[in-house]
């Protein structure tokens, strides 16, 4: 009868860690996955420095089949890694990375994540348009033999560029999270 009741115990035992295990959902969010996400405040090359840290907000749940995976207004972490002041020629550029995010029931989940924006890392750094223009002649062989000399005036870059501007992105823009390795999350 002792042998019984321990055979049910364990039985019993048994069934109720496979019954938690079971209540306990394991999800993976693949690298490469992308979430669409908005700055807390507006962060500028003007008014920022190389690792002062940053956070963003999503303004949607992202689902893993049947899961909500990372709810509406989950904050992500990071810092800048990359800022470059404007220049003659250049504009200022910015780059991000994520270092956690921050579930709206205040849980903390460590991440490997850029921000991109519109395909690219780095936010800015393209060129200025040039400052003045000079004409060039570029002449063309006559044709037959009444042709004389023809030409034509071309207007060129004259190799001086405006001075660059800041970069900014404020709540307003939409920017994209991309995840650098995958995230396993305990729901």
């Amino acid at each position: 009868m002792k042998r019984l009741f321990k055979y049910i115990f364990l039985i019993l035992i048994i069934t109720f860690i496979f019954d938690i295990k079971a209540s306990a959902q394991d999800v993976i969010i693949p690298s490469g996955s992308i979430i669409q996400v908005y700055p807390n405040k507006v962060i500028s090359t003007l008014i920022n420095q190389e690792g002062d840290y940053v956070s963003f907000v999503n303004q949607s749940d992202m689902w893993v089949g049947e899961i909500n995976a990372i709810p509406k207004n989950t904050v992500f972490k990071g810092h800048i890694n990359f800022l470059k002041m404007p220049i003659k020629g250049v504009n200022g550029a910015l780059s991000f990375v994520i270092d956690s995010m921050v579930f709206p029931d205040r849980t903390i989940q460590e991440v490997n994540a850029v921000v991109q924006y519109k395909g690219q890392n780095v936010i800015g750094g393209d060129l200025t348009p040039p400052a003045s223009y000079n004409y060039t002649i570029h002449s063309q062989k006559p044709i037959g033999w009444f042709g004389g000399i023809k030409g034509v005036l071309q207007y060129v870059p004259s190799g001086e560029y405006e001075q660059g501007q800041h970069m900014s992105v404020g709540p307003k823009d939409m920017l994209y999270i991309i995840f650098n390795e995958d995230v396993e999350l305990s729901l």
